[in-house]
């Protein structure tokens, strides 16, 4: 939702394209978590578990990311 807050400011003319992106990732995201009992069964436990790492190593890095942005902009700020 923020990135669309953000790109909606950046480009007011394709506002309905935004919204309509958040809508389909929603409703994406709904179906997901509605089925993911079935889902997890599909999938297999070695699956779920190399997905589950992989989301925490790309969580992780973007933290990190985060984190040198901000001592980036601060150390400049000064």
């Amino acid at each position: 939702m923020a990135m669309v807050i953000l790109l909606s400011t950046q480009y007011p003319d394709q506002q309905l394209s935004w919204l309509a992106a958040l809508i389909i990732s929603w409703s994406l995201g709904f179906v997901i978590l509605i089925l993911s009992e079935k889902l997890s069964i599909i999938v297999g436990k070695r699956t779920l578990k190399a997905i589950e790492r992989l989301m925490g190593m790309i969580l992780t890095t973007m933290a990190v990311q985060m984190l040198l942005t901000g001592i980036k902009t601060f150390m400049e700020s000064m």
